[in-house]
């Protein structure tokens, strides 16, 4: 009865490290996709400025 119990507690642990791990990398995700979503803004701003100057 008792090794049962300790197998279904290890079951229990992996599965929480593994939903700990997979919500981890998701929010790495996100934190990349707004990262670059800001780069990709100012790029934007920049190339805006440099069109304005050789326009003018």
């Amino acid at each position: 009865m008792k090794t049962v119990h300790t197998f279904s507690l290890y079951i229990f642990g992996i599965l929480l490290l593994l939903l700990l791990l997979l919500n981890l990398l998701e929010i790495k995700k996100l934190n990349e996709g707004i990262f670059l979503q800001g780069i990709e803004e100012k790029l934007f701003y920049i190339n805006e400025g440099i069109q304005e100057i050789t326009t003018d």
